[in-house]
C-alpha cells in the first residue's frame, strides 16, 4: 500500500497502481510500505482509504503479457511451481491443499511455463485463462487463494480486488469463505472499506479528482505527461479472447463485472 498523510492507496496490481503511486508521491509525499498489501486495520486511520480497478476481460491480458516478461507475483509462482505450491499450502497450514500437493504429483501438473514464450500468442492465453479461471486454477497457492473456499464462486482477480478493499478481519473469517455470488455480494455490500474506486479506464481524471479532495489542484493535462509505468507489449485485450474464454471471464469474475458496469 502507498501510505501519505492523508490518503492510503490499496494497490491491486495491473490497474496503474505503480503510476498511481508515483503520483501520489509527487504531489502528496508519503511512502510504500508492502506493495499490494492488505490493510490490517481500517479503524486506525481517518484516512482517504482508495483502490483501483480495471476491466476484468483487460486485466487479465495485462496479467499474462506480464508475465510474459519474466515479471510479477503468478510468474514468479509458476516457475518454481511445485516448490511454491508446497510453500503456500505449508504456510496457509491448509491440509487439503497438501494433500493435493501430493495427489498432483502423482498426477502431474501443466506446463504453465511454455504459455509464457510471447505476448502476442492468443493462443497460449486462451490455454493459460481456462488454466486459470477453471478447475487447475484452484490450486494456486497465491495470497491463499487455494485455501479460500470463496475460490469456488469468484474468479482470481475478485478474490484480489476483495481481499484489499473489504475489512481484514472479516475477509479472512467469512469473505474468503463465502461460496455463493449472493453470500460475496452481502459480503461487500457490508465490510468494504475503500471510499473511492480509481477506474483504470480514466485514471488520470479520477487521480485529478482525488488529489481534489485533499486540497491539491492538479490538472488532468498535467497528470497526461506522466509516463506510464510497467506496461507490457501485447495486443488490444478482445484480440485475445474467443467465445469461451469470454464467457469464462463472465461467469468467474461476474460480481466485479455486474458491480461495476463493466463489459467486454
Amino acid at each position: 500500500m502507498f501510505i501519505t498523510d492523508k490518503i492510503v492507496f490499496l494497490e491491486l496490481e495491473k490497474t496503474g497502481s505503480t503510476f498511481t503511486s508515483v503520483v501520489l508521491e509527487k504531489y502528496c509525499g508519503g511512502m510504500l510500505k508492502d506493495k499490494h498489501s492488505s490493510l490490517s486495520n481500517h479503524q486506525d486511520t481517518s484516512k482517504i482509504i482508495v483502490s483501483s480497478l480495471r476491466n476484468p476481460w483487460d486485466w487479465y491480458v495485462s496479467m499474462w503479457a506480464f508475465s510474459c516478461t519474466a515479471q510479477g507475483e503468478l510468474h514468479h509462482y509458476f516457475r518454481d511451481l511445485p516448490r511454491s505450491e508446497f510453500r503456500r499450502a505449508r504456510a496457509e497450514r491448509h491440509l487439503p491443499s497438501l494433500l493435493w500437493f501430493f495427489i498432483r504429483a502423482l498426477t502431474g501438473r501443466p506446463d504453465w511455463m511454455t504459455l509464457f514464450s510471447d505476448p502476442f500468442d492468443l493462443s497460449n492465453f486462451r490455454k493459460w485463462l481456462t488454466l486459470m479461471l477453471g478447475r487447475e486454477g484452484h490450486h494456486i497457492g497465491v495470497r491463499g487463494y487455494a485455501a479460500s473456499p470463496v475460490r469456488m464462486v469468484a474468479g482470481y482477480m475478485t478474490f484480489r480486488f476483495l481481499a484489499l478493499t473489504t475489512d481484514y478481519n472479516a475477509w479472512m473469517q467469512v469473505g474468503r469463505k463465502c461460496r455463493t455470488r449472493q453470500e460475496l455480494t452481502r459480503f461487500a455490500d457490508k465490510h468494504t472499506i475503500v471510499h473511492k474506486i480509481l477506474r483504470m479506464e480514466h485514471l488520470n481524471q479520477d487521480l485529478a479528482d482525488l488529489l481534489a479532495l485533499v486540497g491539491i489542484d492538479v490538472s488532468v493535462t498535467a497528470l497526461d505527461e506522466g509516463r506510464k509505468v510497467n506496461v507490457s507489449p501485447r495486443l488490444d485485450y478482445r484480440d485475445y479472447y474467443d467465445d469461451r474464454t469470454n464467457e469464462l471471464v463472465r461467469n468467474r469474475d461476474g460480481f466485479i463485472i455486474d458491480r461495476f458496469g463493466y463489459s467486454f
